[in-house]
């Protein structure tokens, strides 16, 4: 029976996810191995343990010290928060999260931009760094709020060259100068919270200084805690991290180095963000013409049906040559696009959460076969529909 620790993975919503990621490899298969759950005090307890390998939400440095302490045992880390990160690793592609962030902003009509960036972890750096990414091309504004900056630190080199090209405001800190912020934004604006912790703070900051949430300000934050995010007021919208994933690719790589297999990996394995959770605090179009707006909603409510652009014109007062411009004036795209894009995201959704097959994630993504489901989401995505459930499901 194999020893495996896992450490520092059972007191906060991403690392349980990892832990069922862990299970969802190590127990259909049969795997002879006994967990044991420790936090970071106990390490005198993990030494006793005489583990066969660990899995640690650990920085790189406590990790090599870690391997020391057992003997050389293999140690894998599902923690980003490294420059020079361990390569044994495994880690949601926090840049790819915070590019994902700038594109649901975008596709939802928003031109102003702004983040609250007073984290000075990695990751939430990372995910800062991607969303300036993600809006580069876009020519809209795009204002920073940090505790990071100036005389209290120094920005970290990718973030800086992101924000390259981009007008940056900040602060000194402080809930006080935070509302003072908000409240100077242009409106409307989105903010994009690299965590939920910060997405629940601001929505409380928004909540004491009467900002209409979502109509002035809509907010994004990341980990689609359930709680957290159903407790804010109003309910918090986020991305959610690809979790289970990430806890069976690190059990994956575990026991590929307990048994000596194929080489030490050259850098962490990063794996993809999975679909951002519409809630209360971004669930509106920012589209100033009511006929464009109503336009919007009209294709997303209707999703799941075989929606065409006659079928809008129809309901909708407008030429079609004034819907075209219109799309294109204001979102950079035409109606179909803008049709086919939403269809394409609620059947990402159904891969990633459910069984169905292909053809019918089609049937209930409006597509009429799983031929031209196919054909979309390729040229969409670059995946067809089974290669990007591969990507994201862990079959149990």
């Amino acid at each position: 029976m194999k020893q495996i620790v896992l450490l520092e993975l059972d007191s906060f919503h991403h690392g349980r996810g990892v832990l069922e990621g862990i299970r969802s490899f190590a127990r259909p298969s049969g795997l002879p191995w006994a967990f044991h759950l420790f936090r970071w005090h106990e390490l005198k307890e993990v030494v006793g343990v005489r583990p066969d390998g660990i899995i640690a939400n650990l920085p790189r440095m406590e990790c090599r010290k870690l391997s020391t302490r057992t003997g050389g045992r293999p140690v894998v880390s599902v923690l980003n928060s490294d420059r020079v990160p361990l390569t044994t690793a495994v880690f949601p592609d926090d840049v790819a999260l915070g590019k994902a962030a700038a594109e649901y902003f975008i596709h939802r009509g928003f031109r102003e931009f702004a983040v609250v960036d007073t984290w000075r972890t990695r990751f939430a750096r990372q995910r800062v760094a991607g969303f300036f990414l993600g809006l580069r091309g876009v020519g809209h504004r795009l204002r920073l709020w940090s505790t990071r900056g100036g005389p209290r630190g120094r920005r970290a080199p990718m973030a800086t060259a992101a924000m390259e090209g981009r007008e940056a405001a900040g602060g000194p800190g402080g809930e006080p100068h935070l509302r003072e912020w908000v409240r100077r934004l242009p409106k409307p604006v989105a903010i994009f919270c690299p965590a939920d912790l910060l997405g629940f703070q601001l929505l409380e900051q928004c909540r004491l200084i009467g900002t209409r949430i979502p109509d002035d300000v809509a907010v994004l934050g990341v980990d689609d805690d359930p709680v957290r995010c159903e407790l804010a007021t109003p309910t918090l919208s986020s991305i959610r991290q690809p979790s289970v994933r990430v806890g069976f690719e690190a059990a994956g790589l575990l026991q590929r180095l307990m048994a000596g297999e194929g080489e030490v990996p050259a850098g962490p394995i990063l794996v993809p963000p999975l679909s951002p959770v519409t809630r209360q605090s971004s669930d509106v179009l920012a589209v100033e013409d009511a006929d464009l707006a109503a336009a919007l909603r009209m294709i997303r409510e209707h999703a799941h049906d075989p929606i065409n652009v006659a079928d809008i014109l129809k309901k909708i007062p407008v030429t079609r040559r004034w819907l075209e411009r219109a799309f294109m004036r204001t979102l950079g795209r035409s109606p179909l696009q803008d049709i086919t894009r939403v269809k394409i995201d609620r059947a990402k959704m159904l891969l990633e959460e459910t069984e169905l097959s292909v053809r019918e994630v089609a049937g209930r993504s409006g597509f009429s076969d799983a031929q031209k489901l196919t054909r979309a989401f390729k040229a969409g995505t670059g995946d067809t529909p089974g290669a990007y459930r591969d990507r994201f499901r862990v079959r149990v």
